[in-house]
């Protein structure tokens, strides 16, 4: 097999950047890139990158970033454009301005339905001092810290793929059934589901992301995520699609647990769920005659299915390259500096690259492109 070059690498990182020089601000506190994209760094200058300047200085990630702003400002619908406007504009959670007895209550209301297993002071996660600093959408984990798209941007990426293979379920339906659904809501919902996930997996000082708690039977950041559109006013149409990212209510033990999530929800942000719309009268189903575009989003929150195993897979080779060519001590591949090592090759190449690249021409594949990255020592 022929092996890509550093000077390759490089320019293939450098392909497909979509500028923003011009376009309106999101999301402003992201820093500027502290690397120019593509160049090749020490393993020093990667240690003292984070995850902010990690996402700031990747083609790919900036890529994405621009494609997500250009489906908000392809949304019709004008209080739905706004609102997903706000949020990639400022992710900051709403619940962070509640007070001790407003969590209490709410926790209380959580505790009795059997929503949460967590005591009163593990129910949130913690607010940074400066959230809006220190866990920018932008340089979101896509997911928990072994799981999918977990890197600096990885949230990014992620939406991304899911935004665009929800777009082609809605294209995909007008063409070969002809009729059409809602477009912006399925859109807006997906670019929305996972709103709160830089705030779940904050970045922690030894470069890894804070561990998920659990919440209504799901991540805690898919009931927190529901919450603050809630909070956000969003529609009850808009606010169900979202609900079903992470199943479909076409199976009844299915439905029970988004009603669960949305019940939780609700409670979190001090609505009715019945009187607000997101359930049917008797408070059980969704309301009736149920619409498609949950289903689709559920279709289209599916690039974890194969990216939860190009980190598994990838991991070892990394930590085993980490090792031999970087002298990164058995002690520091559960540290930092492991930790940083990996962040900053998966935000710029992406563990499915990466994976591809391993599945094809194996560890010395990997070696290459992890060198081309960063100067071994």
């Amino acid at each position: 097999m022929k092996y890509s070059s550093a000077a390759t690498v490089a320019v293939v990182l450098s392909q497909n950047i979509v500028s923003c020089a011009t376009e309106p601000s999101m999301g402003a506190s992201t820093p500027a890139p502290a690397i120019p994209m593509g160049k090749r760094i020490s393993f020093e200058e990667c240690l003292a990158l984070s995850p902010q300047m990690m996402a700031a200085s990747s083609p790919m990630i900036q890529s994405g970033w621009s494609y997500l702003k250009k489906q908000i400002a392809s949304i019709n619908n004008g209080d739905l454009r706004r609102l997903a406007e706000a949020v990639y504009a400022d992710s900051t959670p709403s619940f962070a301005r509640f007070d001790a007895a407003g969590r209490h209550e709410i926790w209380e209301a959580l505790s009795a339905g059997g929503y949460t297993k967590q005591s009163e002071d593990a129910l949130f996660p913690p607010i940074p001092a400066n959230i809006k600093q220190e866990a920018p959408y932008i340089a979101g984990s896509g997911s928990s810290y072994q799981s999918h798209h977990a890197y600096p941007g990885g949230l990014v990426t992620h939406v991304a793929s899911n935004v665009m293979i929800t777009a082609a379920i809605v294209d995909t339906y007008i063409n070969t059934y002809g009729y059409e659904v809602d477009r912006d809501t399925a859109v807006t919902a997906q670019l929305l589901h996972d709103l709160h996930k830089p705030y779940v997996f904050q970045w922690q000082a030894d470069a890894s992301s804070r561990p998920e708690q659990s919440l209504a039977g799901a991540g805690e950041h898919h009931v927190l995520s529901l919450a603050e559109s809630l909070l956000r006013k969003a529609p009850a149409d808009l606010v169900i699609a979202q609900a079903c990212t992470h199943t479909y209510p076409g199976d009844a033990a299915n439905e029970r647990q988004i009603v669960g999530w949305l019940k939780a929800a609700a409670i979190i942000s001090g609505v009715d769920p019945v009187q607000y719309g997101l359930l049917a009268q008797d408070g059980n189903t969704l309301p009736l005659p149920r619409k498609q575009e949950g289903s689709i989003c559920h279709l289209g929150d599916h690039d974890y299915v194969l990216t939860y195993f190009t980190v598994q897979w990838t991991l070892p080779v990394l930590e085993k390259i980490a090792a031999a060519d970087y002298r990164i001590s058995q002690d520091d591949l559960r540290g930092r500096p492991f930790n940083a090592l990996r962040n900053y090759v998966y935000s710029q190449y992406s563990a499915m690259r990466l994976e591809q690249d391993y599945a094809t021409g194996g560890e010395e594949a990997v070696r290459k492109v992890v060198h081309a990255l960063i100067k071994n020592v």
